[in-house]
């Protein structure tokens, strides 16, 4: 059963949110109205946005967006990006990848100084790959950021938060969430795994030594909550779980919750580059993420271990 960490009643607050058909905005565009938001949706598709009066058009990639959108909006959540993971990583692709993270957000920020919008608070996704793909012995909290200039996806993370600095710099209240990747029952990293999982294996990258920065759907939709609600939140948030877990062990607990015939297999390092090419280190590295200031902000975590988490999933996707 779905849970919200919070009792706080909702404050009524106009929210607008970009990338709500999404995982992660699907989610919480339930919980913000279940706390007393009003909800409104930018979204590429033209049909969507005709069939709802709370739902507008917009096209990043094109600068075109409805300002309709946001005005009356106390706040803005920005959701929406390029999926990093749909093809290899071609000099186009990633070129798309950058612009609908930094690109979008540069739209959001000229629309609403151009506008007469109240918005006040500017939340929005980012990721823990601005810490760079290397594996290292570190545990970076939110002062650290790669300074590797070949790592794509940090500097692409990079230039995403430096847009959103812009609504800071303009007095807006802005936090970024640095998530890790999202476990769901349906869908997100675990939903991929699950169909292989049927056929009695769980894939284990490489070595499975490098660290995987995971946050569970509640949670990560309950932070979004607390960032919009809570207004001491201001700069960068690590959303990862609590626990620092390497793939090799998230993968073998997985497979354990699943059942005695479920084993984990190991997928050579050289055959993951080989298909994968550049997105490849997205896959095969990482290091340890603190989720410190996230809990010093008073956040509570819905599940105490990993295997709690994990059972939660399996038992949701199993309909119990």
């Amino acid at each position: 059963m779905e849970r919200s960490s919070s009792d706080k009643s909702g404050s009524g607050m106009v929210v607008t949110v970009t990338g709500s058909s999404g995982l992660v905005g699907r989610r919480l565009t339930e919980l913000l109205r279940e706390r007393g938001h009003t909800v409104r949706h930018l979204t590429r598709n033209r049909r969507r946005a005709a069939s709802s009066r709370e739902t507008f058009h917009w096209d990043p990639a094109r600068d075109q967006i409805d300002a309709g959108s946001l005005q009356g909006a106390d706040a803005i959540i920005h959701l929406a990006g390029e999926n990093i993971a749909r093809r290899r990583w071609s000099r186009r692709v990633k070129k798309r990848i950058a612009a609908s993270r930094a690109g979008s957000t540069r739209l959001l920020y000229d629309t609403v100084m151009k506008s007469s919008s109240r918005v006040n608070h500017f939340i929005t996704a980012s990721a823990t790959g601005i810490y760079g793909s290397q594996i290292t012995s570190n545990i970076y909290d939110e002062a650290d950021i790669s300074e590797d200039e070949g790592d794509f996806l940090a500097i692409t993370c990079k230039l995403w938060e430096e847009s959103a600095d812009l609504f800071r710099s303009s007095g807006i209240r802005s936090v970024k969430i640095r998530s890790g990747i999202v476990v769901a029952p349906r869908s997100g990293f675990t939903g991929k795994i699950a169909p292989v999982a049927r056929l009695g294996f769980v894939p284990v990258m490489g070595s499975g030594e490098n660290y995987l920065s995971w946050i569970h759907i509640d949670d990560i939709c309950n932070i979004y909550l607390k960032a919009l609600e809570d207004e001491e939140m201001s700069g960068p948030y690590n959303a990862v779980f609590h626990e620092h877990t390497t793939q090799k062990q998230f993968m073998e607990c997985y497979a354990a919750l699943l059942g005695s015939q479920v084993n984990t297999i190991h997928i050579p390092e050289r055959l993951i580059r080989l298909v994968l090419g550049e997105m490849s280190t997205a896959v095969l590295g990482g290091s340890r993420i603190s989720a410190e200031k996230l809990k010093s902000a008073g956040y509570q975590y819905l599940y105490p271990t990993m295997a709690d988490a994990l059972t939660d999933i399996i038992n949701r996707r199993s309909g119990k």
